[in-house]
């Protein structure tokens, strides 16, 4: 099973360092018990994380899966879960979710220091647990959630000149993972050709739509020549 490092450390990684942050342990721990305890609950938290609105039904999922786990104080949790929608500490839950069988580590908001400091929004690392340490890492990731091709494109020139930068320093894959609510891919693609993100030290994944069951297939296939030496396809 993946192990979600949220230890608080920094880890050496040759001339400068990867921190694996702490601030939110308990509510990660608590949804991700309540993933692999509740199939329908990776719907539910997949549409949170991509900041869909949730009530009748889905409500009742997300507190169904929450009690699964036993979590007591239903209504501060599901107001501390609603937090995070802002940010992407949701969405990397779901991502790392999809790898749940592997053997890797996975670090949300990873934080690095590539001349300045700044945080990430995943990463996936070889992690030795015997001497409390990174082995390698296999991926740093940037998330953009969109359903305003005309906000992103705003945003993707500076993303991109600091992904390449981290992937300098960190000799590892960086990727900009995109996500478009609203299933606009062609419009997507032809914005990417429009601002010539060629990189080859950054690489590019596009996934879309509210569908985690046709998310989960697209990243393992997105993902593959990165991943696949450790992760169960």
């Amino acid at each position: 099973m993946i192990k979600i490092i949220c230890t608080g450390k920094y880890y050496e990684i040759g001339d400068t360092y990867l921190v694996a942050p702490a601030k939110y342990k308990s509510i990660i721990n608590t949804l991700q018990s309540a993933l692999n305890k509740n199939s329908d609950f990776c719907d539910i938290l997949f549409k949170l994380s991509i900041k869909q609105e949730i009530k009748g039904k889905d409500l009742n999922k997300l507190r169904k899966g929450l009690k699964i786990c036993g979590v007591k104080r239903l209504r501060d949790t599901i107001k501390a879960i609603e937090k995070l929608q802002d940010t992407t500490i949701l969405f990397s839950l779901v991502v790392a979710h999809v790898y749940r069988d592997s053997d890797i580590s996975f670090i949300i908001e990873p934080g690095v220091d590539y001349g300045e400091y700044r945080t990430l929004d995943y990463c996936f690392v070889d992690f030795s647990y015997e001497i409390n340490s990174i082995e390698k890492i296999r991926l740093l990731a940037e998330v953009k959630r969109t359903s305003s091709l005309k906000r992103l494109k705003g945003e993707l020139s500076r993303s991109l000149s600091i992904l390449k930068r981290v992937a300098e320093c960190y000799n590892c894959p960086s990727i900009m993972h995109i996500h478009v609510v609203d299933e606009k891919l062609s419009e997507c693609f032809s914005l990417l050709e429009e601002i010539n993100v060629l990189d080859p030290l950054v690489n590019i994944i596009v996934t879309s739509g509210t569908d985690y069951r046709k998310f989960e297939k697209t990243l393992r296939m997105k993902l593959k020549d990165f991943l696949c030496s450790n992760i169960r396809l």
